[in-house]
Formats: structure tokens, sequence, C-alpha cells
């Protein structure tokens, strides 16, 4: 069946016979299922954890890295053998184009096996509660903070009652405590709870603790504290003052015999924020899946040049490019030596202009060999420096634009037009990587057609 399957797709469907894409496609696809499934059998919420599992995590990671270069490796052996473009069969005029953009999706799915055990941890995570009683499950637990009085999380506090004058005479007539009303890391929650605290609103505060504690059982988690004896230790207003005698440990420690009085806070924070963390991770996501497409452009671009050239050519253009970014580094730095007025704000602009010149001038004299139809020579190696250097082109020019804004804002002559521009630009940073994408796809389509009729001048 499958022999049949590819004398057909030949047949018909020489592109999609030529990269491998169907029998390469649901390997990947189900390579892709089994991380997702594996990520959702290791996600797991279990009320017993303080700390993640880093290294299980980091060896499936690997893992799926190491499956992801052997799966492109015996790709790449059988997508290689045969190439018809430096056969000179005949294609359509966009075969070459619709080429690259199979190797691209095909790059993107295997790249994919570690989002997907992610997203498969995730999605385990998501299903054990609903978004809303994790939102309020996590109100309480950032609530009740204040409320644990742990002595790590609380800033010295004076008496008030004693004057500055009193200090001054007898130091040590009045010592230093702890209080509830100093607890940082600060917070609206927690400054909720601390107006409760100043205006005394004891029902508000029992309110929390009992809802905290029906938490906790609801997890089956242990605590030697009621609402009653909880609300003996912290609520002593007006300075609520906190002291040894009154600590609550966070966690269950069997080893500190001094510990009388203990919740399992951490516990049931780390459970709750790891389900909190699944429903928000969407910055996270798009971060992640634009570096796998970057990866995977870089990779079929790569592929892409070496297929409409030569292994030779290929190799030179990669040195040559080695070469140039050095050049670039070593002109960065004698203008940093011998120039007294060089800044960052110039540098960028010369790597700027460097890198914008070459590619012109390869631009253009590859524009003259068609217009000549004049022998390839060197335009071989420039082919592949183009596919390389192009798709990249607007990241330096946004970068540039990002660090001149940024420059010009910070200036004594602070102008709310262009530090609005800036913060609009930064804050949607991501939208121009995902824009960029698109704008390669686009540029790629009219370069394929170039390549096609460069490919038809002379050798030499």
């Amino acid at each position: 069946m499958f022999t049949k399957t590819q004398k057909r797709l030949l047949e018909n469907y020489p592109i999609l016979w030529n990269t491998k894409f169907v029998p390469m496609g649901i390997t990947v696809l189900f390579i892709n299922i089994f991380f997702f499934i594996t990520g959702y059998f290791s996600g797991s919420i279990n009320f017993y954890e303080t700390d993640y599992d880093l290294n299980s995590t980091t060896v499936i990671y690997l893992i799926s890295v190491l499956a992801s270069l052997l799966i492109l490796i015996i790709w790449l052996v059988f997508y290689l053998k045969n190439n018809g473009f430096k056969s000179f069969y005949p294609k359509q005029s966009n075969a070459l184009y619709v080429e690259w953009l199979l190797t691209f999706i095909l790059l993107i799915g295997n790249q994919l096996y570690s989002y997907s055990y992610y997203q498969g941890i995730t999605y385990k995570e998501r299903a054990f509660a609903s978004k809303q009683q994790i939102y309020e499950a996590k109100k309480i637990l950032n609530q009740i903070q204040i409320l644990i009085p742990d002595s790590y999380n609380y800033y010295q506090f004076n008496p008030i009652e004693k004057t500055i004058d009193s200090l001054e005479k007898d130091p040590d007539s009045t010592p230093m405590h702890l209080s509830l009303l100093n607890f940082y890391p600060y917070n609206k929650e927690i400054e909720q709870v601390k107006d409760w605290l100043i205006t005394e609103q004891k029902d508000s505060i029992r309110n929390l603790i009992r809802e905290y504690l029906d938490l906790q059982k609801k997890h089956n988690l242990s605590t030697n504290l009621t609402v009653n004896s909880w609300m003996k230790i912290v609520y002593n207003p007006p300075n609520y003052i906190v002291t040894e005698s009154n600590y609550i440990s966070n966690a269950k420690n069997q080893n500190d015999d001094n510990i009388k009085n203990y919740v399992e806070f951490k516990k049931l924070d780390f459970a709750y924020q790891k389900m909190f963390d699944a429903y928000n991770n969407g910055n996270f996501s798009n971060e992640f899946i634009l570096i796998i497409l970057y990866i995977a452009l870089s990779l079929s671009i790569a592929i892409l040049s070496f297929r409409t050239t030569s292994g030779k050519a290929w190799l030179i253009a990669f040195i040559t490019f080695g070469l140039l970014i050095f050049i670039n580094g070593i002109i960065s730095v004698l203008f940093r030596l011998f120039s007294f007025e060089i800044n960052e704000y110039n540098i960028t602009y010369l790597i700027t202009i460097y890198w914008t010149l070459i590619l012109l001038f390869m631009s253009i004299y590859i524009v003259l060999k068609l217009y000549k139809k004049s022998a390839k020579n060197k335009s071989t190696v420039l082919i592949n420096l183009i596919l390389w250097i192009l798709p990249y082109m607007p990241i330096l020019y946004f970068t540039t634009f990002m660090i001149i804004m940024n420059e010009t804002s910070c200036s004594e002559y602070l102008n709310h037009y262009i530090s609005t521009i800036y913060l609009y630009f930064f804050n949607h940073s991501i939208a121009f990587f995902w824009i960029n994408l698109i704008f390669v796809g686009i540029i790629l389509f009219f370069i394929a057609k170039i390549i096609k009729n460069w490919k038809a001048l002379p050798e030499e």
C-alpha cells in the first residue's frame, strides 16, 4: 500500500513525492501525539509537592530534541536524493516556492515535540478545576499570606506610642517587633486584608480564615489550627505584633519542635499556582511557538539554498557569511576605539548601514546578471547569501528603530510622542515577529521566481 501511494504521488504530485511530505507528515504527527500523551500523564496535581521536578522534565525535553534531530537527518537523506531543479526537469512556475513551503511545514512539525509535551501537561493541569474555581482559590491564597506570620515576610515594626526622644534616651527600652501590617511582598489582595486589619473588620478576617481552612480540608491537607485559635494568634489590634510565641509555619515541619502552629500553605499554593499558570501561559506559548517557527524558517531556507545551488557554493557562502560577520565586528571595535563620540546609538546605525549596503550590492549584482543574461559565476554564492540575510533584515531594522526611539525618549529633551510610539511598538514586539514571518512567506514567493529565471543562466 505504501509503495502504491508513493508511485501515485510520483506520477500525479511529484513535489509531494520529492519532499516525502506524506510519510514524513504522518511520522511527525504520530510523534507529536506521543509526546502530548506523555505530557498528559506526566502532568499531575497531587497537593504534596512544593517544588518542580526539573530532572524528569529536562530529560523529556532532551529526548524530544534528539528525536527531532534524528527525524530531520533521516528525512534529509531521502529528500536530498532527488533534485529535479538541478536536473532541469520541467517544473511549474511556483513549484520551487511550493517545495519550500512544504519543507517549512514539515520542519515546524518536527520542532513541535517539546511543545506538544508541554501542552499535554498544561491540558492535564487545566482539567483539574475550572478557571473560575482556580481564580477564586488563588485569591484566597494571596490574601491569607498576611495572616500566616512565619517571620520571613514581615518588616520590623516600632510601637507607635514610643517617641523619638525616649528612644534616644534609652534605645534598649523599646524592642523591635514584627507586625502583620508590614507584610511583604505587597499586592492588591494583601492591601484589602491590611485594610480589614486597620479598620478592625473582624468578621471579614474570620471569613477569610474559614475559607482557607475549607480549601485545605477539601484537598486533605492537615493543620492544628481552627478558626478560633487562628484568630487568637493573629488578631491583636491595633499594631498586630508578631513574636516567636505566635508564629504560624506555612508548612508542616517534623524536624522543628519549636513550631507549635502550622498550615499546609506551601503545598496548596504550589498546586494552585501550577493550575493558574496553565490557564495563563499565553505569552510563553507565543514566544515558544515563535522560536520554533524561526528555527524551522532558518532550516528551510538553508535547505532551499542548498537545493537551488550546490554543496560547494553553499559552503563558500557559509564561510563568506562568517567573514562578513567578523568584518562587521572589527569595524564596530575600531569605531569604539578611535571615536570619542561613538555610542550604542551610532553602533546600531553602523551595523544597519553595513548589512543594508551588502544586501543592496548583492541584489543589484543578481539583477544585472538576469538583465544581461550573462554567466552565473559568483552569483551562485550570492544567491545563498541573499536567501540567508533578506528574511532577517526587517528584524535588524526593527531593532535599530527601537534602540533609536529608546535613546531619543530617554534624552533630557523628553518627547511625549516619541515615548508613546516607543511604548506602542515595545508592547507589540511579538506581533512584529509574526508580521515578519508573513513578510518572509510573501517575499520568498517572488525570490523563488527570480531563482527559477537565474537557474536558466549559463554556468560560465
